[in-house]
């Protein structure tokens, strides 16, 4: 008889090598690893086309069940380095937003530090792939998420890392990203998931060898394990647990939603 496996999509940052590493060195017996950007990964566990979905916090809010299943997330205390507000404008100028298309989680938390931080009426601007390459006009910023903030920063005045700044906001960590199931399941599979994970600290330069899509130098090499051990965090703390409930109640509280992906 052949043993069920369980579908989980996962993302496909440099932020998850490890996850991805430990999935597939020690759960591809149990598991059928899917590879998406964060809003993917919600639409899915959101229409059952998988069990187990790493998402943006923000999507918990839009599914009928969902469970935290794990003791492991991407979060930060402080600077993330890849959430980030880009600008030629400092914050105080900023009139216009486009959000990133690919995270609910960061478009909220861009817009709960407009209202709460930066007390700003912005006008938001939703976005399809490829905006990124768009010539930002005076008085706009555009939140970007990902790998690719590392590639943009250069290009813009101004820098303004959400995590970083809901830490000044609120005195709290910060959670992107949680594992979460759509249904109930077996304890023995969230056993699994948390005993998978258990090495994430020891692994991560590992990971960097092997996902990383180039030939790297040793100073980019070094650049990402500082990355990956020192802005993120993976280890769900009570204080996490605290930020994320904080986060999640201010967006369900919020009145007007932003139309957008998950």
């Amino acid at each position: 008889m052949t043993k069920k496996k369980y579908k989980i999509s996962t993302i496909s940052y440099i932020n998850t090598f490890p996850f991805l590493y430990l999935l597939e060195k020690k759960g591809k017996d149990f598991f059928d690893i899917e590879i998406d950007y964060p809003s993917k990964c919600a639409e899915k566990l959101l229409y059952d086309k998988v069990d187990i979905g790493l998402i943006p916090v923000a999507a918990i809010t839009e599914l009928p069940y969902a469970e935290i299943i794990t003791n492991y997330c991407i979060g930060a205390n402080g600077k993330v380095n890849t959430v980030a507000l880009l600008s030629n404008d400092k914050i105080e100028d900023i009139e216009s937003i486009y959000l990133d298309y690919q995270s609910k989680t960061s478009v909220n938390l861009m817009r709960i530090l407009a209202i709460e931080y930066y007390k700003k009426d912005i006008n938001w601007i939703t976005t399809k792939p490829g905006f990124e390459q768009l010539q930002l006009p005076e008085k706009c910023g555009m939140v970007i998420i990902g790998d690719r903030v590392f590639e943009m920063e250069s290009k813009f005045k101004y820098k303004y890392d959400l995590a970083e700044e809901w830490e000044k906001h609120t005195g709290m960590p910060f959670v992107f990203a949680a594992w979460v199931t759509n249904k109930k399941l077996p304890t023995k599979v969230k056993e699994r998931l948390n005993k998978i994970f258990s090495d994430i600290d020891k692994i991560i330069e590992l990971s960097i060898d092997k996902y990383s899509t180039e030939s790297i130098s040793d100073e980019k090499r070094d650049i990402l394990i500082d990355y990956l051990t020192n802005n993120i965090v993976y280890h769900k703390s009570p204080d996490m647990k605290s930020a994320m409930e904080r986060f999640l109640s201010t967006v369900i509280q919020l009145s007007k939603p932003i139309k957008t992906n998950f």
